[in-house]
């Protein structure tokens, strides 16, 4: 997995609610009323369809009128509350409590629409999410383990379809409460890696085989560590099996003869 780097995300943080590491963004006393978030510019039109995985936890929150985003992708920047009300094109994911109880859910900013997840979430349960959008469709999965294998519910709207520009793992909503939620959002995974076989070729003993990418061969090039050496290690014919490439132990870049 490449997990976004948030040290290199920009904050906008008056009231000093946000801090971060390189794979994790911590929420600690969140009013309703502050204006915070942190995000990152992708490019006009960046996302067309996608799917991000991320995980989040509320740590604590009033019992009730608290509400913020824990991950949304945007045309335009700026809170929850100033979004919902441009009738933005932003996609969120959106908590918040009431009556005592929280809630989860996916929301769309430009057609209001929203599902919540059931059962309802709780205070120091950590979530991993997979939000997707595919067309018109948008959904959230959320599972109770890292591995996403063991689904506790599916959240699914029509949302819009515009070419989005912003990631904002963090949002407070900005209205009149100072009520307070704290918590965090981590290993965040755009999952935009790159097509890496361009140009990449292997000698067959008598010619340069050049490489397309491939998902599904156990051939694999390792480069354990991140080091500069590369190890083949072939379980089938080399002109037939794909290579695979694998950078952090986790990530595997597969190819097969391009014909």
């Amino acid at each position: 997995m490449a997990y976004e780097d948030f040290t290199t995300y920009t904050e906008y943080d008056t009231p000093n609610r946000l801090s971060k590491t390189a794979s994790r963004v911590t929420f600690t006393g969140l009013q309703l009323n502050d204006e915070v978030y942190i995000s990152d510019d992708k490019g006009a039109n960046h996302f067309g369809n996608f799917e991000h995985l991320f995980t989040i936890k509320i740590t604590s929150s009033d019992a009730s009128d608290t509400n913020m985003t824990i991950w949304t992708v945007s045309d335009t920047l700026d809170t929850f509350s100033a979004l919902w009300v441009a009738n933005a094109n932003a996609i969120v994911c959106n908590i918040y409590s009431d009556s005592g109880n929280l809630a989860l859910g996916i929301r769309d900013c430009n057609n209001y629409n929203g599902d919540w997840m059931s059962p309802i979430p709780t205070v120091g349960t950590v979530y991993y999410c997979t939000a997707k959008r595919d067309g018109s469709t948008g959904t959230i999965k959320i599972y109770s383990d890292a591995t996403r294998t063991t689904l506790i519910d599916t959240v699914t709207i029509t949302v819009n379809t515009a070419l989005l520009r912003y990631i904002i793992p963090v949002s407070s909503y900005e209205n009149a409460s100072t009520n307070v939620i704290s918590g965090y959002h981590e290993y965040l995974d755009l999952q935009e890696d790159v097509d890496v076989s361009a140009g990449i070729k292997l000698w067959d003993g008598s010619a340069d085989i050049e490489l397309v990418k491939d998902d599904t061969s156990p051939v694999k090039i390792e480069t354990p560590g991140g080091t500069i050496g590369v190890k083949l290690v072939a379980t089938g014919d080399g002109d037939a099996s794909a290579i695979r490439i694998r950078v952090d132990g986790a990530t595997t870049k597969a190819f097969k003869k391009k014909t």
